[in-house]
C-alpha cells in the first residue's frame, strides 16, 4: 500500500477513499492525542481532549473513582467496520463531524487493516471510539 505509513504506536498516515466534511481532505494522520488532515487550505489539527465526549454520567464516574475502577477514556469518534473495505469509516466528533473512510485498497483482514491500526493508535492515547455496527 503506497498511501500508508505506519510508525507503531505513534501515528498512522493514509489517503482516505473519501471524507465527508466541509473541505477536501487529501491525507489523514491519526496520532494518540489528535487527528490531523491535509486540505487545500493546509493542515488542520483536532485535539482529542477538545472533541472527545464523556461516556458516562457524573454519578457513574464518581462511583467508579470511589470504587477504584479505571475511568473510561473520552469517545472521539464513531466507527463502523461492517461495510466493504473502502466504506468502513470513523466519524470524528469535530464541528461539523468529519467522516473518514478507509483507503480504496483497504486490507480485508482485520488485523492488517488501516481501520484496526487507527483504533490501536487512538487507544494508545487513552481515547476510545464507539462501535455503531
Amino acid at each position: 500500500m503506497e498511501h500508508l505509513t505506519h510508525e507503531p504506536p505513534f501515528k498512522i498516515t493514509f489517503t482516505p477513499s473519501r471524507v465527508d466534511w466541509n473541505s477536501d481532505v487529501s491525507l489523514v494522520t491519526v496520532w494518540p492525542n489528535r487527528l490531523t488532515v491535509e486540505t487545500v487550505d493546509g493542515e488542520q489539527e483536532f485535539l482529542f481532549e477538545q472533541i472527545g465526549k464523556i461516556q458516562e454520567s457524573g454519578i457513574m464516574r464518581f462511583m467508579r473513582r470511589l470504587g477504584g475502577a479505571k475511568q473510561f477514556g473520552l469517545l472521539v469518534a464513531d466507527r463502523d467496520w461492517f461495510h466493504p473495505p473502502q466504506d468502513r469509516y470513523f466519524r470524528f466528533y469535530t464541528d461539523p463531524p468529519m467522516t473518514v473512510y478507509m483507503p480504496a485498497d483497504e486490507a480485508a483482514d482485520y488485523e492488517e487493516s488501516v481501520f484496526f491500526r487507527v483504533q490501536a493508535v487512538i487507544l494508545c492515547g487513552g481515547f476510545e471510539t464507539y462501535d455503531v455496527g
